[in-house]
């Protein structure tokens, strides 16, 4: 069963004189772990906002369980969403963003579960400390203990492997992937993506390779479809200014 579905999806933000995606297509299925590999600043967490609600698509169509996601109620889905800033409540302590959601959802011993959460990973020594004072690896474990006690049917991570190892990373996101759970992961190295199924490779604002992790990498490496944006290159041209 497809569980998110892009078809020629465009996003233009109303300050921008181009579009920052261009006719992004591809899903996502119940049981399978999914990869998208595009450059840093190229879309990928507009992406992310998209499915979240948080910023409407300009063309195209995304659907979520086969329906068209503007007419979903997101708080009902079961989509839960790693943003590559964790979108903690800075000000609050970990035990806290963790117990806060499952509040507002109502649910019964929303304490208990919490301090569930904070046990699986072991988050006991610093769960009255404030999020922003927490380092990256226990943001991380606090945004993914958020979503731990919930039944999810989607699961999506922003660029999450960017500073921590990624044999790291997948171990703690794996332990609230649920069986048959649809999971996109989003990230700048085809490296971070070695888990998945198939990964997408976007350049250039639009879909340009569908592969498995190896044949998306070589088609990186062989089309330079990268290369764009090659922060190394452009400092030895500055060099020879």
């Amino acid at each position: 069963m497809c569980i998110l579905k892009f078809e020629g999806v465009s996003k233009k933000y109303p300050y921008e004189k181009e579009f920052l995606l261009k006719e992004i297509s591809f899903e996502v299925s119940a049981g399978e772990k999914v990869g998208i590999v595009a450059e840093k600043q190229s879309g990928k967490s507009s992406i992310v906002k998209m499915v979240a609600g948080l910023t409407k698509p300009t063309d195209g169509k995304i659907f979520l369980y086969g329906k068209d996601i503007a007419e979903c109620d997101m708080s009902a889905c079961n989509v839960g969403i790693v943003f590559d800033d964790f979108a903690l409540m800075k000000g609050k302590s970990v035990i806290k963003n963790i117990s806060y959601p499952l509040k507002v959802r109502k649910v019964e011993n929303y304490l208990q579960i919490a301090q569930t959460a904070v046990e699986n990973f072991n988050l006991e020594k610093i769960a009255d400390v404030k999020a922003k004072k927490l380092s990256y690896e226990d943001k991380l474990k606090t945004a993914l203990a958020r979503l731990s006690a919930r039944k999810l049917d989607l699961l999506i991570f922003d660029d999450v492997c960017r500073n921590i190892d990624r044999q790291i990373a997948i171990e703690y996101t794996d332990r609230i992937i649920q069986k048959d759970a649809a999971v996109l992961y989003l990230s700048a190295k085809v490296s971070d993506l070695q888990d998945c199924a198939r990964v997408y490779v976007i350049a250039n604002g639009t879909t340009v390779f569908c592969g498995n992790p190896a044949e998306a990498e070589n088609y990186i490496n062989m089309s330079k479809c990268f290369d764009k944006f090659d922060v190394n290159a452009d400092m030895e041209n500055l060099k020879n200014f």
